[in-house]
């Protein structure tokens, strides 16, 4: 029997690298979080270490079940789908 994720709507079966990224957004997001609270809101020793409270902050990028198409937005009421 194949273990990997499936989406239930679609019955999708995820890669390997989309199965990963899943499993581990949550702990990606408390790394984030944390790196977030020691750059930004914690006094720090090193004043060239810190960071201002309001520059961006980068995105996860996690592969989800939508990766496995590469669904594409073409304007605002067409999408457009590309095998990957």
């Amino acid at each position: 029997m194949n273990e990997s994720l499936q989406a239930i709507s679609t019955k999708y079966l995820t890669t390997p690298q989309i199965e990963n990224s899943l499993l581990t957004a949550e702990i990606q997001g408390k790394d984030q979080l944390m790196k977030f609270v020691e750059t930004r809101l914690l006094p720090t020793v090193e004043p060239d270490k810190r960071t201002s409270f309001y520059d961006p902050i980068k995105r996860n990028n996690v592969l989800t079940f939508k990766t496995i198409y590469g669904v594409q937005k073409t304007s605002k009421d067409k999408r457009q789908t590309t095998p990957t």
